[in-house]
């Protein structure tokens, strides 16, 4: 057992996101004697949403998170001084985020390090851990060189998800200084081997430090058998999440197949545009809308609700934990393949798309899979079930996750 995790996220234990936390925290407190958490955006002040383990307290870090923290952390940015943080580019956009990256990691690095001297924290045997690999992990790896001069068996390491991996999933087209963010940090876990690959692929002189580390979720309890087609979808309603472009593909679905059902989970921009497309094509009553659901609320509806399918037809993936989590009650999934979900949906699990769908495409697709027998499939649930067991399971991967961050050498 390591003495100390200083765990930096972006909202966790606050708000609502990084659900997935809730999973592996309790793996976390049994692998540290104490765990420190950052979570970069929430303030003092904030009321935590989610409780912790006794050996883990929280320390908002205060980030600006509004329209204007571009101007203040790249105006911060300037001041930075690090031969290491090269402004490379003259490409205003790329120069920007370069400034951006430097000023906030610098501001988080300094907020941390102020409370591991003011709060007396033991880094003597510590695992500086950063759930994203942006310019958090960029001040895990910059406070691990500041602390290694008193503290030589410090460590820092990193998960890497999506929009924090992959540069076309930024808003500025790519990201800065992962370069040195693995340089400084003794290791990047990818959720998926699509991340680990696409990671490798642009920076193959740091291949021996990138290794996957899957996600996981707990086993809750199987799905009732369903007795009719019954579609879910959950996610925010985001436009890279195309959830109006399955309502229009589900509504012609309705015309011939009468007796589907979807439940629409989540909430966000294309609400009201999905709410018209169902609305204008008669669907009213064989759609019904949940809205945004806790974590725990969404796991309750899968126990209590017979699910034929869960879909994803984003344009865009990490690994989703959504998938995880309906395959884990023994529902197939329909996703497009698109990042690492092509490592969890098969043919055998469910069905995988191809990224590029219209309407009309995904209809037919849909009345496709509807109309294979019921013991097709009733194999393919228990695929699905076998899948989340074999890969995706907290239990199991948490704990392999817990050896990585508790390591002497990585």
């Amino acid at each position: 057992m390591r003495k100390t995790c200083i765990l930096i996220t972006c909202d966790y234990p606050y708000d609502t996101g990084e659900s997935f936390l809730e999973n592996e925290i309790d793996y976390l407190s049994r692998a540290f004697q104490n765990i420190y958490i950052f979570p970069i955006n929430a303030h003092e002040g904030d009321k935590m949403t989610r409780s912790l383990p006794s050996n883990a307290v929280a320390f908002p870090v205060g980030c600006v998170h509004n329209a204007t923290r571009i101007f203040v952390y790249a105006f911060r940015g300037l001041l930075v001084h690090n031969a290491e943080l090269k402004i490379w580019s003259l490409n205003p956009k790329y120069m920007a985020a370069n400034l951006y990256a430097r000023g906030r990691s610098a501001y988080i690095r300094k907020f941390i390090l102020e409370k591991i001297t003011g709060c007396h924290i033991d880094c003597s045997d510590a695992t500086i851990y950063s759930y994203w690999f942006a310019d958090q992990a960029l001040a895990a790896g910059l406070l691990k060189e500041t602390l290694k001069r008193d503290f030589p068996m410090i460590k820092a390491v990193s998960r890497a998800h999506r929009y924090d991996l992959y540069w076309d999933r930024n808003m500025a087209g790519y990201l800065p200084y992962q370069d040195v963010s693995l340089r400084l940090l003794d290791s990047v876990h990818p959720c998926s081997d699509d991340g680990s690959n696409y990671l490798k692929k642009i920076h193959p002189e740091y291949s021996e430090k990138i290794a996957t580390a899957r996600l996981g979720t707990k086993d809750l309890d199987l799905a009732p058998q369903p007795v009719r087609t019954v579609f879910v979808t959950c996610c925010s309603l985001k436009k890279f999440k195309r959830i109006s472009l399955f309502a229009e593909a589900y509504c012609a679905l309705l015309k011939k197949n009468p007796e589907c059902y979807w439940y629409c989970i989540g909430d966000g921009e294309e609400l009201e545009l999905i709410q018209s497309i169902v609305k204008n094509a008669h669907s009213e009553s064989n759609v019904q809308f949940l809205g945004r659901l806790s974590n725990r609320n969404v796991l309750d509806f899968y126990r209590e609700n017979a699910v034929s399918y869960f879909v994803n037809v984003s344009t865009t993936e990490g690994l989703p934990v959504s998938i995880m989590e309906a395959m884990s009650y023994g529902i197939p999934t329909i996703a497009t393949d698109v990042g690492g979900s092509g490592e969890i949906v098969t043919g055998e699990t469910g069905l995988l798309l191809p990224a590029e769908l219209t309407a009309d495409m995904l209809t037919d697709y849909l009345a496709k899979e509807i109309s294979i027998s019921k013991e097709e499939y009733a194999e393919k649930r228990q695929n699905a079930r076998k899948m989340w067991e074999d890969k995706y399971s907290a239990d199991k991967n948490y704990r392999e996750w817990c050896d990585v961050l508790t390591m002497q050498e990585v």
